[in-house]
């Protein structure tokens, strides 16, 4: 999918730009919708219009004070396991390619790499919640927001939506697609904890 975001992130609300934006978002959703689970039809119109102005109302990036140790340790630590996740996929690839070619010594090296990565995360995301007090009340977000999500999937599917949230189902992928177009960097792991009610 193209990469997209909002232009304007600080209103006025009622604005004529404010308005395009909204429509530009609502189409923007609506693809992501398609894109995060292609078995389900995405929402109509209407649905992905509310969507969209409900992450423009309420899950804009806020203006940030001045960094405190914490919060710079929360800030580059998630950038450190967004390089992170991307360097798994080519040692998994490398896995692939050792198993098939029967090259044990490579295939234990890769194993334990990986090991290592799914660790440090482990405890990243554990010192990310003792170092970040205020994480319940944005996770009880996240967790409307998907709510929200699987209602609308239900609306255009007659019942049925995605479940499962792990970090590659569509829950997950869509949520991240949506709060990347406003300016926000989540990742897959962290969403995936707080909809599980992990975090």
């Amino acid at each position: 999918m193209e990469t997209f975001h909002v232009t304007n992130i600080a209103g006025p609300w009622t604005s004529e730009a404010w308005e395009k934006q909204l429509e530009s978002l609502t189409q923007h959703v609506k693809r992501c919708f398609a894109e995060a689970a292609p078995r389900f039809a995405p929402p109509n119109d209407d649905g992905c219009r509310h969507f969209a102005n409900a992450l423009l109302t309420y899950f804009l990036p806020s203006k940030k004070g001045p960094l405190t140790s914490e919060k710079k340790a929360i800030k580059y630590g998630r950038t450190f396991l967004k390089h992170l996740a991307q360097s798994r996929e080519s040692i998994k690839l490398g896995l692939r390619v050792a198993i098939a070619r029967n090259y044990d010594e490579k295939r234990k090296e890769f194993e334990s790499t990986l090991f290592h990565m799914k660790e440090v995360e482990r405890h990243s995301e554990y010192l990310f919640d003792r170092l970040s007090p205020q994480r319940s009340s944005k996770n009880q977000s996240i967790r409307w927001l998907s709510n929200f999500a699987q209602h609308l999937w239900r609306e255009a599917n007659g019942g049925r939506a995605p479940r499962s949230k792990n970090a590659d189902d569509p829950i997950v992928q869509l949520i991240v697609l949506v709060l990347t177009a406003i300016h926000r960097e989540p990742i897959p792991a962290t969403i995936a904890e707080a909809l599980r009610g992990r975090r």
